[in-house]
């Protein structure tokens, strides 16, 4: 006898809306709001009281369904169905479709459509295209093209599905598409859908029947209005209320005969040594009771592991919490064209982010709703199998990635949030779901994890399984590629390592195959005082930096930032200014960083450059340090060596400081400054994901000294989060950030010929009292943003930007800086703006850093 035992199931996922679709009676039903039976709180199985997705707002009227009363105990069925969600509904459809005399239970944990199905991004839509490709190179040109079929054809037939039964869904023809960010991700879309062009040239009859057109730069902006994308691949599919579409599938199986029992759980499944006499195999224990099958079917997909020790001994599978947002914006869009269509954004900075706006006559018509950016939580919220709560993090990234993505003409100023919820989907490792018998257990079937895209996979996978279960033989238009037993074939493959979680999560009857690796965190900065200055003109040469250092309130010395080989600085060409940032009155002329400024008044507090970087090689100021070691020889203050250059230029300028402080008495760290705004043709690697990326990749996993950036000043959300996200894989070589350079672009004209004040165009960076509140919206949402992600929370900021006393210090360190630093302060007073903003402080940091030591 062979028994299977788990300790609990549930059904599909978590859905939502309300609004009739199909008009049908049930006369033996009964409906209960409130289901007597306590809910039941089991690790890796649905929940109770899960967050409420939009599209279940109202419970559509079949959500608490029991067809009868009482569980059907005494009745051998010939099929138990476990979920209700888009695989279970279309299995049930499809079997009592073939034979209306089969007898079908349906259970569901929760209410009906409950699960992922109900609580998806509202698309069905054929995305998978760019999959093409490769799995003609993995799999052969037939078998692809199996696939790629297969999910057109499943799109096609749930529209077919919902327009011939009248289902009321909202159910909508749209022009949708893949919208793109990035040069290189663009490129490859395009190699994708040239490949397939030439595919349909020999193979016209075999090709998916959906045209893909491709929108390159300007035109695609202007096609599809968003202002920001490099590139478009646009075709047809639908949007819906899926709560609702699979709720009126519910409703004609009903009406066929099947009994829903919803707010009944699945705890355990006994494969039966012998058949009854009436031809059970199988037992499902409830909480209400043992019902007795022929057959079951698993259409538990995210919640399968936990009922099924067998598929979760295989490791193929893997629960992943999803989240959708639905939003308004502020403008008026009815006329709006933007706002006619589905999206999606594979590589926005936070992830894939999926968009379908609500189309008029629907509910909110005119609001969208957003999903996707599981990137922004440290464990990409795998194994995660709690959807009764949001992640908020993740929440305040789709709350305003739609403003940013659809701009802020299209959008309006501000974002009203309307819902946040969660829903728990299943991944495979090769994207595919997991369907067929599962092997050695005669009689259980499972049509389970559909990877979040189960409106394009799960309909005819239904239809495959009710061939499998009723005929004995496969489609020839199945893949082979979603049969259920190669789950077990696989295990021990080296690609499921890919699939790890960051953060084990799920720990209910199943492990992983690997543990995370643990890695260090870095080295700590430590300042103290946390007082210091950034990397200006005015800390260029060793007496700069020797005042610096000599001062009794800073606790850390920044050099200049500086190149390997040094930088080209002409005196008549690279300059600086103060002025007035109330009057924007310039004082009499402008200065380079070796020549002494011009007669400048007490009012001009405020600074614009066109400086590039120190005219002084990196060694130099290796040679410098080495100096001041002799000077100061009992000085243990730390001295952080700002450099640029190249990603190569960076990690050789690490080995060159890390070399240099074996033999210095002080300790050292290593800024690198990828936010200048001053030189041409060269864009602060900072600003963007694809440039950072660079720099990180080539930095020590483990360095021995403190390594930082120093970042532009970000003006919108998108900034941070493509900051954060791009942080996360090299979080142990991170110890600090500074933030933030210069404003660039800026430009001051004289006061009499309104020409220029600076050489050249004029335009520089901007920094000073001006800068201050821009400077403090940078360290605060920093701070906030790094709390969030364990990975690094640990480090600092040092805050730059506008201060210049006492209480610019206080406010810095009040939004979360760990140390404040000061540009434009030190260039207007000298070294003694550090003691000013010490008496300022009248010595109230030296007990603060106390209280840290201690």
């Amino acid at each position: 006898m062979r028994s299977s035992f788990s300790q609990v199931a549930t059904a599909s996922i978590l859905l939502a809306s309300g609004v009739n679709s199909l008009a049908v009676t049930h006369p033996h039903s009964s409906r209960s709001d409130t289901p007597d039976e306590s809910p039941l709180k089991i690790p890796g199985l649905p929940l109770p009281n899960a967050t409420k997705s939009y599209w279940q707002d109202p419970p559509h009227r079949i959500a608490n369904l029991r067809s009868t009363k009482d569980l059907p105990t005494e009745k051998t069925f010939d099929y138990v169905i476990i979920g209700s969600g888009i695989s279970g509904a279309a299995t049930a459809h499809k079997l009592l479709d073939r034979d209306s005399n089969l007898s079908i239970l349906m259970i569901e944990a929760r209410t009906a459509a409950s699960g992922a199905t109900g609580r998806n991004g509202g698309h069905c839509k054929p995305g998978d295209y760019n999959g093409v490709k490769a799995w003609v190179e993995t799999y052969g040109e037939d078998d692809a093209l199996r696939i790629a079929n297969m999910e057109q054809d499943c799109v096609n037939d749930v529209r077919d599905f919902v327009r011939s039964h009248n289902v009321s869904s909202d159910f909508t023809d749209v022009e949708t598409a893949s919208l793109y960010w990035t040069d290189d991700s663009f490129k490859t879309a395009v190699e994708s859908i040239e490949f397939q062009h030439e595919l349909e040239k020999r193979r016209p009859n075999d090709v998916p029947k959906n045209k893909r057109t491709i929108l390159k730069g300007q035109d695609a902006r202007d096609y599809w209005g968003w202002p920001e994308i490099v590139g478009a691949v646009t075709f047809k599919a639908h949007t819906q209320n899926p709560y609702h579409t699979v709720c009126g599938m519910l409703e004609y199986s009903l009406e066929k005969g099947l009994n829903l029992q919803t707010n009944t759980m699945a705890l355990s499944l006994n494969q039966l040594g012998k058949k009854t006499k009436a031809g059970a195999r199988w037992e499902v224990k409830t909480n209400r009771g043992t019902v007795k099958s022929k057959q079951v079917v698993l259409a538990t997909n995210g919640f399968t592991p936990a009922l099924h020790p067998g598929i979760a001994s295989t490791n193929f599978t893997m629960p992943v919490r999803n989240q959708v947002s639905a939003v308004t914006p502020s403008a008026n869009t009815t006329d709006n064209k933007a706002f006619r269509r589905s999206n999606s954004v594979p590589d926005l900075h936070s992830g894939n982010v999926y968009i379908a706006a609500q189309p008029p006559g629907a509910k909110n018509a005119g609001s969208v709703v957003i999903g996707g950016s599981t990137q922004m939580s440290p464990t990409r919220e795998r194994y995660i199998t709690d959807d009764t709560a949001i992640n908020d993090q993740i929440a305040y990234v789709l709350h305003g990635a739609a403003r940013t993505v659809y701009g802020y003409e299209n959008w309006g100023g501000s974002t009203k949030v309307i819902q946040d919820w969660t829903g728990i989907v299943c991944e495979t490792p090769d994207g595919f779901p997991l369907v067929g018998e599962v092997p050695a257990e005669d009689g259980l079937w499972a049509i389970v994890c559909m990877n979040g895209h189960g409106m394009a996979w799960a309909y005819r996978s239904a239809e495959a399984l009710v061939d499998m279960m009723t005929e004995g033989k496969t489609p020839k238009w199945f893949p082979e590629q979603f049969k259920a037993q190669r789950a077990w074939e696989a295990q021990g493959n080296d690609e499921l390592s890919n699939l790890q979680p960051l953060i084990f999560v799920f720990n209910f009857n199943f492990t992983p195959q690997s543990l995370p690796v643990i890695t260090m965190a870095p080295p700590e900065l430590n300042i103290n005082p946390p007082l210091l200055n950034s990397a200006t003109p005015w800390a260029t040469d060793i007496n700069d930096l020797l005042a610096i250092a000599s001062s009794p309130s800073t606790g850390a010395i920044t050099t200049r930032t500086s190149l390997i080989n040094g930088f080209n600085h002409q005196h008549e060409q690279h300059q600086y200014l103060f002025f007035n940032s109330t009057t924007v009155t310039p004082n009499q002329g402008t200065s380079s960083n070796q020549i002494p400024p011009k007669g400048h008044t007490e009012d001009a507090m405020a600074s614009l450059n066109n400086l590039g970087y120190s005219p002084i090689t990196l060694d130099g100021y290796l040679g410098f340090l080495a100096e001041i070691a002799r000077r100061l020889p009992e000085t243990r203050k730390t001295f952080i060596v700002s450099v640029t250059g190249s990603p190569e230029d960076i990690q050789q300028s690490y080995s060159r400081i890390e070399a240099a402080s074996k033999s210095l008495p002080f300790p050292l760290a290593m800024e690198v400054n990828l936010s200048c705004p001053n030189i041409p043709g060269a864009p602060p690697p900072a600003y963007g994901g694809a440039a950072l990326k660079k720099y990180l990749d080539l930095l020590p996993s483990n360095p021995s000294l403190p390594i930082g950036i120093k970042t532009p000043p970000y003006t919108h959300h998108g900034q941070f989060a493509t900051l954060i996200e791009t942080l996360l894989p090299t979080a142990s070589a991170l110890s600090f950030i500074t933030a933030t350079n210069t404003l660039g672009s800026c430009l001051i004209l004289e006061n009499d010929k309104l020409n220029p004040q600076l050489p050249g165009t004029g335009i520089g960076g901007m920094a000073g009292p001006p800068l201050h509140p821009l400077a403090l919206g940078n360290v605060s949402t920093l701070r906030k943003m790094l709390d969030q992600v364990p990975e690094l929370s640990h480090i600092k900021i040092i805050g730059v930007g506008g201060v210049r006393d006492g209480d610019g210090y206080r406010r810095m360190r009040s939004v979360g800086a760990y140390a404040v630093a000061v540009g434009t302060g030190l260039g207007k007073q000298g070294p003694g703006v550090f003691e000013r903003i010490e008496r300022d402080l009248k010595g109230e940091w030296r007990v603060s850093s106390l209280k840290e030591k201690l």
